[in-house]
């Protein structure tokens, strides 16, 4: 019988030019085992002999290496040759570009059960951050390229979907499977063609998917899930009504005894995390064609998503379709027409904010806990003062809702000067 032992697995990662690769994945394939590189490219993983590490960076082509005995693998990333970028009115390849750029490709995009798609960007490209908010569903995530740059002034990022300035908000309308590629512009040089809107908080350029090669077979794809999400532990250790009651006990604000507390606790005793929040679900649906014939090519998408928040009240659900034509005038000459329509429904609680008192949400966990939510009859028990029940009232009763249909229709001309740039 032979047992596989674990062992220590270091080493650095680096590129062609010998520089650190920060924040590079180092994962064990076919697991979740997986870690990331420090500052100077360094990584420390536990892996058996036999098993494989998947190296991978936006940018760079992922390196497969099987563990040995040796117990330090270092590894020197390619850059992906076949990456292009999008650069205000040209694109090109990460190699011919000299600015701070990274990239975000179609495989990293597909299939992630988010209803907001700056969420999806998280952990994707260093320097990136992302605060999700409130976490309802279809709420914007506040994105930060450069960190806080300005008091006053702009600090949330240009969105530009296939040329077009679009405002962060608008991701609740759009289906990520249809996105292509991500460059998150970050360095002036890369921004300066946008102005000074790119240049205060940087610039997040999106290509859509376009239609198959020419004289390519039309492809049909299809993908669903269904998922469930729970309320994250925020390891705040309140009082139940028995412990609420014996500190009561010990404090001589009450002189009960322990069948007395076992019998209040049996007749008001109320856990107010229950009726404030539920197990949610996320229900993703999409479906694509594409394909070309001699001189045109198409890409056409279906998609809806379906999310009921882990807060009672609070879901969304959305919509989507998109048509992109692509047309082969000539050898350099490419005439392009893309159209896109989302509708977007959501429910969210009212008064957010994470220390907002009146916030349901944050109620669930201040509730008296020898406070019943209803009497003998069904009847919410509400009244004067910081009643818990006001709040739950509040949360099913005082809804915000929010419709939001978007269409876009846009043209578009590529010129192909030569091997390296386009316009």
């Amino acid at each position: 019988m032979q047992f596989a032992i674990a062992q220590t697995v270091t080493g650095k990662v680096t590129d062609a030019t010998g520089e650190a690769v920060l924040g590079a994945t180092v994962l064990v394939k076919g697991s979740s085992n997986a870690t990331t590189t420090d500052f100077d490219g360094n990584y420390s993983i536990n892996a058996t002999s036999g098993q494989v590490l998947v190296y991978s960076f936006a940018g760079y082509t992922p390196q497969e290496i099987t563990v040995g005995n040796n117990n330090v693998i270092n590894v020197v990333m390619e850059e992906s040759l076949d990456v292009v970028i999008v650069t205000a009115y040209g694109t090109t390849t990460k190699p011919k570009l000299q600015s701070a750029i990274s990239t975000v490709s179609s495989e990293d995009l597909q299939n992630v059960p988010i209803a907001s798609f700056e969420q999806i960007l998280q952990g994707r490209a260093p320097g990136l951050l992302i605060n999700s908010g409130s976490g309802q569903p279809g709420t914007a995530a506040k994105v930060r390229i450069r960190g806080t740059v300005s008091i006053n002034g702009a600090n949330d990022p240009l969105y530009i979907v296939d040329g077009v300035q679009i405002d962060g908000g608008a991701f609740a309308s759009l289906n990520a499977n249809d996105f292509e590629n991500v460059s998150i512009l970050k360095d002036a040089q890369a921004t300066a063609l946008y102005g000074s809107r790119g240049a205060a908080g940087g610039v997040i350029v999106i290509t859509t998917k376009r239609g198959g090669k020419l004289n390519s077979p039309t492809r049909f794809s299809y993908s669903s899930q269904f998922g469930f999400s729970e309320v994250s532990d925020l390891k705040i250790d309140m009082l139940d009504a028995t412990g609420y009651l014996e500190l009561g006990r010990i404090l001589g604000n009450n002189n009960f005894t322990d069948e007395q507390i076992a019998a209040e606790v049996a007749a008001n005793g109320m856990d107010w995390s229950e009726p404030f929040y539920r197990t949610g679900t996320t229900l993703t649906q999409n479906m694509s064609m594409s394909g070309g014939s001699e001189k045109t090519s198409f890409f056409a998408s279906v998609g809806y998503y379906e999310q009921e928040g882990v807060i009672l009240t609070s879901d969304l659900q959305r919509f989507t379709t998109r048509l992109n034509l692509d047309h082969q005038a000539n050898d350099n000459l490419k005439i392009g027409l893309g159209t896109t329509i989302g509708f977007s429904k959501r429910n969210f609680v009212p008064q957010e904010g994470a220390v907002n008192l009146r916030n349901p949400a944050i109620y669930a966990y201040l509730g008296n806990p020898l406070q019943r939510l209803r009497d003998d009859n069904g009847n919410l028990l509400t009244g004067t003062g910081n009643n818990a029940a006001n709040y739950y009232e509040l949360l099913t009763t005082g809804i915000q809702r929010q419709e939001e249909v978007k269409m876009q229709i846009q043209g578009n001309l590529a010129y192909e000067l030569n091997d390296n740039w386009g316009y």
